[in-house]
């Protein structure tokens, strides 16, 4: 029997059926590993992931207890600090000190006439190898940060004006406008303006300690040349600025009610690294500076004219600082109708003040004092008699030079109240 190709038709169409079917299945197959292929990558991805941000977060926490650990290094120190403020002296380092996860170590840069305390600290977590540096600048607080600062009260009238803060051991009594704030170690009445509030009831400040600062003066100004003994042959000496502001001319003088008289040059001192002089006799300082420079004196320091930052944008502030008073003696000669002085100035036993009793019936037009004022006693820069002026300065300027609080004259005396100043806390 023959079969025609025609009546085979159904045969071969089943054929080809076939190889299509097994086609579809072998693209089926790479269907499934593509998609498995993926699915994988994304599951590796998606493990990659995961296992980054947990390795992250873990050297994050540990980056995190590092910098904690070194911030307890800088807490550490400070409170050395607080107990004694010349701890950095003898404990350069402190450390390395061991915690339960980690460790610190912390080191000093001293300070200069120019740059704040530094201190260091490195925290470190040895498990983890994770390490952060902590750096601050400290600065200490000094009688240079206030406009006033005294052992007794402070009555301070309705008419007055007072740029700065205020602080007294004893009352405080305002009837006028302090722009700063007040700190009272007794009590504080306040029938007049205080913008940066008040405080009573504080801790004093030790007059008596400014003795250790004006030792460590004379010595650093014995060390570098520029200490002076007994004036022999004369009443004292005159410290006069030199034209550039860096030097200071010392002469032997001898001094009247009418001014002061040269007996002999004693030559020209550059102002030292450590901004240190000192008069173990009276001394008359005057002139324009361009350095950072505290002048100490054993007894009397007089100001018998102005005395100003040579440029006015330059950083600089001096310091006079005597064991008894400093005196504006405004009675002199040539003595200028109005009065600058841009120093800070402390009196240990006495006070700071215009020389009234030698000339009480002389009268200046102003002086301004930009700068700051310590003292034991009250002194005073004019006497009123009728309810006017009658010797002294008819108008008084008192205004805090913001130079003093952030940069206070070399060697300043420094509130031993346990505060501390901390400048800048930088995460490096």
């Amino acid at each position: 029997m023959r079969t025609s190709a025609r009546g085979l038709g159904w045969l071969g169409k089943a054929r080809s059926a076939g190889r299509i079917a097994a086609d579809d299945s072998g693209l089926a197959l790479l269907t499934v590993v593509g998609v498995a292929m993926i699915v994988f990558i994304l599951c590796m991805a998606v493990l990659t992931l995961v296992t980054y941000q947990t390795t992250a977060a873990g050297q994050q926490e540990s980056r995190t207890k590092a910098l904690h650990t070194a911030d307890a290094g800088i807490n550490a120190y400070l409170y050395e600090l607080r107990r004694n403020d010349h701890y950095y002296s003898s404990n350069p380092t402190l450390g390395p000190v061991t915690l339960s996860d980690g460790s610190w170590v912390v080191t000093a840069t001293p300070p200069t006439t120019t740059t704040p305390l530094i201190l260091r600290a490195v925290g470190t977590i040895p498990g983890r190898k994770a390490s952060r540096t902590v750096v601050a600048s400290v600065r200490f607080p000094t009688f240079a940060d206030y406009m006033f600062l005294t052992d007794a009260t402070i009555n301070i009238g309705a008419d007055a004006t007072i740029e700065g803060k205020v602080r007294a051991n004893g009352a405080i009594t305002n009837a006028g406008h302090i722009t700063g704030s007040a700190i009272s170690g007794d009590r504080v009445t306040n029938t007049g303006q205080i913008d940066g509030g008040y405080k009573q009831f504080q801790p004093t400040v030790d007059f008596g300690g400014v003795v250790s600062d004006l030792t460590a003066i004379r010595a650093a100004a014995q060390a570098a040349g520029t200490y002076f003994g007994t004036a022999s042959g004369a009443t004292g000496y005159r410290a006069m600025f030199s034209p550039s502001g860096t030097s200071i001319i010392v002469d032997k003088v001898n001094a009247n009610s009418s001014g002061i008289t040269v007996v002999s040059n004693v030559g020209t001192f550059a102002v030292p690294s450590s901004g240190a002089f000192y008069f173990d006799d009276e001394v008359w300082v005057a002139g324009a500076y361009d350095a950072m420079c505290t002048i100490g004196c054993s007894t009397n320091i007089y100001i018998p004219g102005n005395i100003t930052l040579r440029n006015a944008n330059d950083p600089f502030t001096l310091g006079l600082i005597s064991d008894t008073s400093v005196i504006v003696k405004y009675g002199y000669t040539g003595f200028p109708t109005d009065c600058t002085i841009q120093a800070c100035m402390v009196a240990r036993q006495g006070s700071v003040k215009a020389d009234l009793d030698t000339y009480p019936n002389t009268l200046r037009h102003s002086i301004t004092i930009k700068g700051s004022m310590a003292y034991r006693q009250f002194g005073g820069f004019a006497l009123v008699s009728g309810g006017r002026d009658v010797a002294g300065f008819d108008e008084r300027t008192y205004s805090y030079d913001q130079r003093a609080d952030t940069n206070p004259p070399p060697m300043f005396p420094v509130v031993r109240d346990g505060t501390l100043k901390v400048a800048t806390w930088i995460d490096q």
